[in-house]
């Protein structure tokens, strides 16, 4: 069967859409350079290590499986197991043998993991609202939740 070659178009972007995307990017870099700075000046833990135990944390008291949290989190596979490494060697996180299946392991959060959420989870709260959620009126958050969503769903 002859092949038929697949037809490129040029697909430019518009100006709205040029402005959205540019506008994306700064509300991200703007928003996750805030909480960082914010969390650094508490003694907390990086922006993406706090949004993994938090994972966690909502996951089955049995635990999550490493690939789950990679798909849930902000990190790579590769980030998600160093970044396990290192709440792993922090005392914030365990691995055990998952029971299912031998060769995967489950993730929990340790009693002093849970501790520090606990401890970290007003300011990290105060943060979010104060840069993301706040100035924006209910509406607006229903619309950008519900575009961010469909984002996420076509990858």
């Amino acid at each position: 069967m002859p092949t038929q070659p697949i037809p490129r178009t040029r697909r430019r972007l518009s100006e709205t859409e040029i402005r959205a995307w540019e506008a994306f990017l700064r509300a991200y870099a703007t928003t996750t350079h805030v909480l960082e700075r914010e969390s650094e000046t508490r003694g907390g833990l990086p922006l993406g290590e706090h949004f993994l135990l938090v994972q966690v944390a909502r996951g089955p008291e049995t635990g999550t499986r490493p690939t789950d949290l990679a798909a849930q989190s902000l990190l790579t596979k590769s980030g998600i197991t160093r970044a396990l490494d290192r709440l792993e060697d922090d005392g914030l996180v365990a691995r055990h043998v998952c029971p299912s299946d031998k060769r995967g392991s489950l993730v929990v959060l340790t009693p002093k993991g849970r501790h520090l959420l606990r401890r970290a989870a007003p300011g990290h709260i105060r943060a979010i609202a104060k840069h993301f959620a706040e100035p924006l009126t209910p509406s607006e958050l229903a619309v950008v939740t519900a575009a961010m969503e469909r984002i996420i769903a076509s990858g």
